[in-house]
């Protein structure tokens, strides 16, 4: 993302210096939020926050899962947890 590979919210893959990566990009996880939801499961997980990119980009990750909790739910009621062993791992509960 910082270096400008990831130009948009739908990109699932990207190709950078010659090497093809695959993603969950903005709309991915904004659908498996919504399934999660549609199936009543209480939580979504994120494991490596750290290689997110600043809430405030719209290509963060972590912003699409709160805004999409948000926007389903009409209020925010996400918690976001660390994992306190390696403060990486991302818990959103629903």
């Amino acid at each position: 993302v910082k270096e400008g590979s990831v130009k948009n919210t739908t990109d699932d893959q990207v190709t950078y210096k010659g090497t093809t990566y695959y993603l969950n990009s903005v709309s991915t996880i904004q659908k498996k939020v919504r399934y999660a939801l549609g199936q009543h499961m209480h939580g979504v997980m994120s494991w490596d926050l750290a290689t997110d990119c600043d809430y405030e980009n719209s290509l963060s990750l972590q912003r699409a899962v709160v805004e999409e909790i948000s926007y389903r739910r009409n209020q925010l009621i996400a918690m976001i947890l660390f994992c306190v062993s390696c403060l990486v791992c991302t818990l959103w509960i629903i």
